[in-house]
C-alpha cells in the first residue's frame, strides 16, 4: 500500500510545464528565419554553417508547445514567407515576435 498523496503538492506539480523547447528567429542578410529547437545556440551554429552569409540570432521564446508556437508564427507572417521557414519581415514583424518574452 503507497501512502496517500498531498492533492495540493500533485495540482502544482500538474500546472509546472516541462520546458522541452524553444522558438528562435534568426536574422541572415535581410532574411529571417522562423524555427524551433531543443538547442537554439547550436541551431543557430547549424545554419550559419549552411548559409553564404552571417547568421545572427534576434530572439529566443522558451515553449513548452514549440510546434503549436512555431505554427502561430508561420501563419501570422505566411504572406511574408519567401521559402521553407524563411520570411520577409520588416521591422514591426521583428518588434512583434520580440515582444513575446521568455515563456509561451
Amino acid at each position: 500500500l503507497s501512502p496517500p498523496q498531498d492533492p495540493e503538492v500533485h495540482e502544482e506539480e500538474a500546472e509546472a510545464p516541462d520546458l522541452i523547447g524553444s522558438l528562435y528567429l534568426i536574422k541572415s542578410s535581410k532574411h529571417y528565419k522562423i524555427g524551433r529547437s531543443n538547442a537554439a545556440g547550436r541551431r543557430e551554429r547549424e545554419i550559419a554553417l549552411q548559409l553564404p552569409e552571417k547568421a545572427a540570432m534576434i530572439h529566443e521564446i522558451k515553449t513548452d508547445d514549440p510546434v503549436g508556437i512555431e505554427r502561430y508564427w508561420h501563419e501570422r507572417f505566411a504572406t511574408k514567407r519567401l521559402n521553407g521557414e524563411w520570411f520577409a519581415l520588416d521591422a514591426r514583424d521583428v518588434a512583434a515576435f520580440k515582444r513575446r518574452k521568455k515563456f509561451m
